[in-house]
């Protein structure tokens, strides 16, 4: 095992699949330095360049780096949505460290390289050896990721994907930790158009192909771990991991809390299990939370890949095939209003609505 880790940490993959649990554990370890939320730095780039077009003016510069040092400390929300007020003293910083971050970032004329750079010197102010970053999108742009980034290593997070409808299904009806959730962050969620059985399997096949493509080109820098795995054999898991990034296996680095207390309590609210430790409590619920036209065409859609990922199907009743056409009819509908929602970044829902035609083309045998 390296004495040190060998680069920067990006967790990545679909939504609900356990990057959050994993970045918990991660950031236990005593070497790890941990952004703050998520950046979806890749993801907005096109907007942050529009922000800061001149990187060769002095001024302009320097308003990117403290933009990032924003970003680093308060997360994508609250840093470039939200704008909130903020200086230097409230993540204990001082002039003399922007003085060295820009000092240290002097040759570097990339927005990318800068990014890392600024969360290098973050790191160090830390007194911490590594950074880790976890933006689940960001599984889209690992070529982009890698180019800029090449010593960085990603952990690639997959999950049984009706468990992943599982979940979004839940977030369309909400529930106290949900609506607390985003009373605090401050969101507005269109819960209708949250949840659609067909474009989320798609967009997960749509992440898994990404990966997928990054392992074969860039097989040094990239792991792939299911979601059932670190929570069923969560030791072995983590060293396996660990062994990946160079960081050192301590034990109590999976004593974490609670991550999501949506997905761990019982009807009555009473904890299924202790609030420590990683729990298995979510893995099979989408069997209840599912209906079976929702199951067959998630199955349907995703033969090869749960294949591929040791998923097995399992029978739906016999309506199932004949109630499922029904559910087509409401995706188009759904595109449509989810794609308009995002308003406040057209680049993301460009990239998305993208990504949703290629993986329909390809279904269809248009494309390959």
């Amino acid at each position: 095992m390296p004495a040190k880790p060998v680069g920067p940490i990006f967790i990545v993959g679909y939504i609900h699949t356990g990057t959050s649990l994993l970045k918990t554990i991660l950031k236990r370890n005593p070497a790890v330095w941990a952004v703050t939320g998520e950046t979806h730095f890749f993801q907005d780039l096109g907007k942050i360049k529009t922000q800061f077009p001149d990187l060769g003016d002095p001024a302009v510069r320097r308003d990117y780096l403290l933009f990032l040092i924003k970003l680093a400390y308060l997360g994508n929300k609250r840093a470039m949505w939200r704008r909130d007020e903020w200086t230097l003293a409230d993540f204990g910083l001082t002039d003399a460290h922007l003085d060295t971050i820009l000092a240290a970032a002097a040759d570097i004329n990339t927005y990318e390289g800068l990014f890392a750079r600024v969360n290098d010197q973050l790191t160090g102010f830390a007194g911490k050896d590594v950074w880790v970053e976890k933006t689940p999108e960001h599984v889209y742009y690992l070529n982009q990721l890698l180019r800029h980034i090449p010593e960085a290593r990603v952990v690639e997070l997959v999950r049984d994907p009706r468990a992943t409808l599982a979940s979004r299904k839940l977030r369309q009806t909400g529930d106290e930790w949900l609506d607390a959730k985003e009373a605090k962050e401050s969101l507005e969620v269109d819960r209708q158009t949250n949840y659609d059985p067909l474009l989320d399997s798609l967009m997960w096949k749509e992440a898994v192909s990404a990966a997928r493509e990054t392992r074969r080109t860039k097989p040094h820098n990239i792991i792939t771990v299911r979601y059932e795995d670190l929570v069923g054999r969560p030791n072995e898991t983590l060293q396996r991991i660990c062994t990946f990034t160079g960081l050192a296996y301590t034990g109590d680095m999976l004593e974490v809390g609670w991550v999501n207390s949506a997905t761990q309590l019982k009807d009555g609210g009473a904890p299924t299990q202790p609030r420590t430790g990683v729990s298995t409590a979510a893995v099979e619920k989408w069997r209840k939370s599912l209906n079976d036209d929702e199951i067959y065409l998630c199955q349907k859609t995703l033969r090869a890949e749960m294949r591929e990922l040791g998923y097995e199907p399992i029978a739906t009743g016999f309506g199932a095939k004949a109630k499922a056409p029904l559910l087509l009819g409401a995706t188009a509908v759904n595109l449509s209003r989810r794609l308009a929602g995002d308003r406040r970044s057209p680049e993301r829902a460009r990239d998305a609505f993208g990504r949703i035609q290629r993986r329909l083309l390809k279904n269809l045998g248009i494309q390959r």
